[in-house]
């Protein structure tokens, strides 16, 4: 049998109470563990650092182990993307298939087949303020590399807003978490031996968002711990986790084509009088000099002349008619300057505790004094290990009541919305420094 599976392939029962609240358990979990998965990896080495050819944004890739399972190898990428907190959750929301087909581009995988077996807290996207929150049990089937087995998997997706109060300025800033963590489950076993795929398992896994002190900008983390299963050898295993991770700068670029798409169709925005490439002798964008042989390109959204190295040419369909435009990397980022990437990016050491926060204090200078403190071990106290069983009773089982009271559906015009905050409070000591190579970023194939 072939991909995709018919829809009713899955025989999914009905979930007992005890079990819906043990996958939402678990889910948040794994919310809460991928994120300190993110921060922690900050501390460790840098393996490389990649430079996207249509943004210039860089990124940085570290590997480093697991939060709980320190046998576990994860890797992290971390940069920065000119985005708002409700567009990349409205990314990751793949309620439709252009969206699912658009993730599948962007993210670089090669989707074969992808069902919704239990939705357990479902978003609402037509009330007002409705949270950006969801917890879904879904399965995924993949193409792999030449000479790899494809995979599936079956795990926990859960989007989760959450709040990270910063100790230097006390400002609460807001962020998104989109996790991933595998599950078993009987209705969903695996399919080794009718579609010869191996079961992978996703472990703390995920996409990390926080907003910085430029409107409009976020931190981004993105998170890949594995198991690949099936007779892969480690390395190339780490070379999946590596290239997975080194398509973090697709995100930007994706939504940026978005918004220069829209401005395209607008025809007052073309420039009627663009610059005569006779008269111009340096490139309009970087200032270098032109030589004799060197193309000199038209930027069709704002006329200037740059070299090739600031331009890209785009294909876009606008009113139903395929054409190609050529444009400068300023344009195609609304004119941000891509600035540095902080050698600090965070600090690190987390408080987490399910509770109910207005939304219109998210800016507030001060946090709820009913957080619980749970300190990630850095430097000298790196072989610290985290109890994971207390974790589960300090924050999990906690409060039970309001925790399903959290996670019920939010009513239309509510005043206030549950939210997840993470407190950071231990200085991130600079790894020593290492030489690493830095890659150009560009169409990574799987």
């Amino acid at each position: 049998m072939s991909f995709p599976l018919p829809s009713d392939y899955f025989d999914c029962p009905r979930l007992e109470p005890v079990e819906k609240e043990y996958l939402i358990n678990l889910a948040l979990k794994s919310c809460h563990d991928t994120v300190r998965n993110a921060i922690q990896l900050q501390s460790a080495p840098i393996e490389a650092v990649l430079t996207s050819d249509k943004t210039k944004r860089h990124a940085r890739i570290r590997r480093g182990t697991d939060i709980i399972n320190k046998s576990l190898a994860v890797s992290c990428a971390y940069t920065q993307i000119q985005s708002t907190i409700e567009e990349v959750a409205d990314f990751f929301y793949l309620d439709s298939l252009p969206k699912l087909r658009a993730y599948a581009r962007t993210v670089g995988q090669v989707v074969l087949d992808r069902q919704t077996l239990y939705t357990l807290v479902p978003r609402d996207v037509h009330a007002e303020n409705s949270r950006l929150h969801y917890i879904g049990v879904d399965w995924m089937a993949i193409e792999c590399p030449f000479l790899v087995a494809n995979r599936d998997a079956c795990f926990l997706e859960c989007h989760e807003e959450f709040e990270f109060l910063e100790p230097g300025t006390h400002a609460l800033r807001r962020g998104f978490v989109r996790s991933m963590h595998s599950v078993d489950l009987d209705c969903c076993p695996p399919l080794k031996d009718s579609h010869n795929v191996v079961r992978l398992s996703f472990v703390r896994s995920g996409h990390v968002f926080i907003e910085t002190d430029e409107p409009g900008l976020l931190n981004y983390y993105s998170v890949y711990g594995t198991q690949p299963n099936g007779k892969t050898v480690k390395s190339v295993a780490f070379a999946v986790q590596h290239k997975q991770c080194a398509r973090i700068a697709r995100l930007e670029e994706h939504l940026q084509y978005q918004r220069m798409v829209q401005a395209l169709g607008n025809i007052a925005k073309l420039p009627k009088k663009p610059q005569s490439k006779a008269e111009a002798t340096f490139c309009g964008r970087c200032d270098k000099k032109f030589q004799l042989f060197s193309a000199k390109k038209h930027c069709e959204m704002c006329g200037v002349i740059v070299c090739s190295g600031c331009c890209q040419k785009y294909d876009v369909v606008l009113q139903l008619t395929p054409a190609s435009y050529t444009v400068c990397t300023y344009c195609f980022t609304n004119g941000q300057e891509v600035k540095p990437l902080p050698t600090s990016p965070m600090r690190c050491g987390v408080i987490a505790d399910f509770q109910r926060c207005s939304r219109s204090s998210r800016r507030s200078s001060s946090t709820s004094s009913t957080c619980t403190k749970i300190s990630l071990t850095t430097s000298a106290a790196a072989n610290q290990v985290y109890d994971d069983k207390e974790f589960v009773l300090m924050d999990l089982t906690k409060d039970i009541e309001n925790l399903r009271f959290n996670l019920s559906p939010p009513p239309p015009r509510r005043e206030k919305a549950a939210s997840l905050q993470f407190y950071m409070d231990v200085d991130l000591k600079q790894p020593p420094a290492r030489a690493h190579r830095s890659t150009t970023y560009s169409s990574l194939l799987e």
